[in-house]
């Protein structure tokens, strides 16, 4: 069923070992599979978070089927982890804070089931001060944060040995490391050093790149591109290729864009002349990538990427922050891995991270972005609208027609006016 209203199915399963129940797993996926969204109306829901406060998270803190939100603040301010909880209608109360908060302001944090409880911890990451986890209370209150590294600014959420249970790759871009953190089961993580330097790893995401069955890791080198690691299915990762782009490196995403069941690669940079592109990399289906087609032009500061079903054509479309026009560029898959579209939805200033999910309920895919800059933050939620499309008579004084919803792909209704009729 859905158990965290995105609009999509989700799954709980158990572990067994031994004759026994190990530990409950919730996986949240992100595709919509409803409403009457089709990414061309947006309306605006947002809210003021508190100073600087760029750094979130979304997932369903508190069991009752909707997206609630962390946020937490970057260096110079009080340096809180706060929780908003979503009342299913995109509307956001304020919860209660993480406690202690991050030393020296949050990098980045994200959601997972690490101890096997059947709820969402969090896991937040500084600079200079590591790794600390949050265990959820499942009502979402949180026992204090406990660490686990010293170091950490980025990591990725995936079951890198295959013993059940959430594992972390994680970077650190001022030591230049990469490091594999494996979970003990119950929350605790012993983490390894990888021997491979990374001076400019910085973002990281996981995917079966090679079809081999485990997950791999791709970091993002801000200098000139990324870097995939291959795992051989107990954790243990070995560099692979690097990947390279004309500029510098920003946004990371593994996603199957071209529909043929491997995980290809985005990229998001920025050239000498500040143009933002998107490099997409196809995937052969055994962890060989070649770039495919020009760069998808997506503005200018090119950041953060996603992809989703926007349109509920079945194939992923294109999300990514455009930050020094302060928008969220769409584009939309033709089904092959071509993206068209000029379409830019403005947000604040200075956007920053990017989610995607179905936050007002209504079974189509919404996106919220946060702010880099200092000051005063907005969580930015643009919610996906159906669209109306109203046609003028030729006669005058007749009413239009309605066509809805639009664009309609199954099926569409013809409201035909008792004048016309």
């Amino acid at each position: 069923g859905d158990i965290d209203g995105d609009g999509d199915l989700d799954a709980v399963t158990r572990n067994e070992a031994n004759g026994g129940v190990v530990r409950p797993q919730v996986y949240q996926f992100t595709a919509a599979t409803g409403g009457t969204g089709r990414g061309l109306s947006w309306s605006t829901a947002d809210r003021l978070i508190g100073n600087n406060s760029p750094v979130l998270a979304t997932g369903d803190l508190d069991g009752d089927g909707d997206l609630d939100v962390l946020t937490a603040t970057s260096s110079g301010f009080n340096n809180t982890i706060g929780v908003l909880l979503n009342n299913g209608q995109s509307q956001f109360q304020v919860g209660a804070s993480l406690s202690p908060g991050t030393a020296s302001g949050a990098t980045y944090m994200a959601l997972g089931d690490v101890d096997g409880d059947g709820d969402l911890d969090a896991l937040v990451s500084s600079f200079n001060a590591g790794l600390l986890v949050y265990r959820n209370n499942g009502n979402a209150t949180f026992a204090a944060g406990v660490a686990q590294s010293a170091t950490g600014d980025r990591f990725a959420l995936g079951d890198l040995d295959a013993d059940g249970d959430l594992d972390l790759v994680v970077t650190d871009y001022q030591r230049g490391t990469v490091s594999v953190a494996l979970n003990t089961g119950s929350g605790t993580f012993v983490f390894q050093l990888l021997t491979v330097a990374s001076p400019t790893a910085l973002h990281v995401v996981l995917g079966d790149i090679d079809g081999d069955g485990d997950l791999d890791a791709v970091t993002r080198n801000e200098a000139n591109g990324a870097r995939l690691f291959l795992n051989n299915g107990t954790g243990t990762l070995s560099v692979g290729a690097t990947l390279t782009v004309p500029g510098s490196a920003d946004g990371l995403a593994l996603a199957d864009i071209d529909a043929d069941g491997d995980v290809d690669l985005a990229i998001s940079y920025n050239d000498a002349s500040a143009a933002g592109g998107l490099a997409l990399f196809a995937n052969n289906g055994s962890g060989l990538f070649a770039r495919t087609g020009p760069a998808v032009a997506v503005g200018q500061s090119a950041g953060a990427t996603l992809f989703g079903d926007i349109d509920h054509d079945g194939d992923l479309d294109l999300f990514t922050i455009s930050q020094n026009t302060s928008s969220v560029a769409i584009r939309l898959n033709n089904g092959q891995g071509s993206f068209s579209g000029t379409q830019n939805v403005a947000v604040h200033a200075d956007p920053m991270l990017l989610a995607l999910g179905d936050f007002d309920g209504d079974g189509d895919l919404d996106f919220m972005t946060t702010l880099s800059s200092t000051g005063t933050t907005y969580l930015d939620v643009r919610l996906n609208e159906g669209t109306v499309l109203v046609t003028t008579a030729t006669q005058p004084g007749l009413p239009g027609v309605e066509v809805y919803p639009n664009p309609a792909h199954a099926q569409f209704v013809v409201r035909v006016p008792a004048a016309l009729r």
